[in-house]
């Protein structure tokens, strides 16, 4: 169950503000169909979120590397993902010439989007040290969804509702904490 709880809220932070939430709300904007753009966000993050958690999950099952081994993969996951929070912004396509219609555009969009993303990092990382995988990806797509949806519902006026910058800021700093704690922790510095 920690890996539930750990996984949805270091995967909720690292979504506020990410190119994945203003896609969700460009979409919107252009679409004009929040339901079918939700469906396409929901069957997207499912098949991410599936792929990071089994790749984590067969890193953790190798004979070979130590607990203090996915100790460490885990914590630098959580370093690149808070200093990714906090310096990379890197521009977002917007689809305009993506003429696939409303679940084409929008599917294709956020899964290519997703792929490689810090969050796919992290849940391949939490998957490779948690006692079991289906909590980290139940953990995973709900921690998406919950960043992602308002963005689709309230589109450009999120940002004046939730100071996503600061939680941008915070959340990169919280993230990148907690991969000194595991580094800390893997070399028997405390814990």
């Amino acid at each position: 169950m920690d890996s539930f709880l750990l996984t949805l809220l270091i995967i909720t932070l690292a979504e506020m503000g990410d190119r994945s939430q203003l896609l969700c709300a460009i979409l919107s904007m252009r679409f004009k169909d929040d339901k079918t753009i939700i469906l396409a966000l929901v069957g997207a993050t499912i098949l991410n979120c599936a792929i990071s958690t089994y790749l984590g999950y067969s890193v953790g099952t190798l004979k070979w590397m130590s607990p203090e081994a996915l100790q460490l993969f885990a914590a630098c996951a959580y370093i690149l993902a808070g200093i990714g929070m906090l310096l990379w912004d890197r521009p977002l396509d917007m689809l305009e010439n993506w003429k696939i219609g409303t679940l084409g555009t929008s599917f294709l969009g956020l899964f290519i989007l997703q792929i490689g993303d810090k969050s796919q990092f992290i849940i391949g990382a939490n998957s490779a040290n948690a006692d079991h995988w289906i909590f980290v990806f139940i953990a995973s797509v709900l921690a998406i969804l919950l960043a992602n949806i308002p963005a689709i519902i309230y589109k450009e006026q999120l940002s004046a509702i939730v100071p996503i910058k600061r939680i941008r800021r915070i959340g990169g700093i919280i993230i990148i904490f907690w991969g000194i704690i595991l580094i800390m922790s893997a070399m028997r510095l405390f814990g």
